[in-house]
């Protein structure tokens, strides 16, 4: 049996320099995470944050602390960033011998047991410059 099948392929990758505005999906330690609609693997680590930006435990949200403001930046608003690296990872799954040997290799007995999702492609964004950051920030 045999069937046509017809689609459309979307290829995203951007340029490392790009300017792309996404919007805010959640805050934590690690950073912020963006989403573009299409694609959610973005983050912006702490360290290309602005100077002075502190995460707040209790709101788990990050704020840029500017001239004794605190501008948080709150979930669903919108950011423009840049894209600073991207980072691929190899998904393809590994055979049981493979696995296998790849911990008694290691010495690793963690990684047979994570569960966690591996991201197969992760962007770096920064905000860490003028222009940059919350929509909100910059008047136009």
């Amino acid at each position: 049996m045999r069937s046509t099948v017809h689609f459309r392929f979307v290829v995203f990758r951007p340029f490392i320099g790009e300017v792309i505005v996404g919007k805010i999906r959640s805050c934590s330690r690690d950073g912020v995470l963006v989403s573009l609609g299409f694609f959610d693997d973005i983050l912006i680590p702490p360290h290309y944050l602005q100077d002075n930006s502190i995460f707040d435990e209790k709101e788990q949200l990050w704020y840029w602390e500017y001239e004794s403001n605190k501008l948080f930046m709150d979930i669903g608003e919108k950011v423009r960033f840049k894209v600073k690296e991207e980072v691929f990872v190899d998904t393809s799954p590994i055979g049981p011998t493979a696995a296998a040997s790849s911990v008694v290799a290691s010495g690793d007995s963690n990684s047979l047991g994570d569960n966690k999702r591996k991201i197969p492609f992760l962007i770096k964004g920064t905000i860490n410059e003028s222009g940059l950051g919350l929509i909100s920030w910059w008047k136009e």
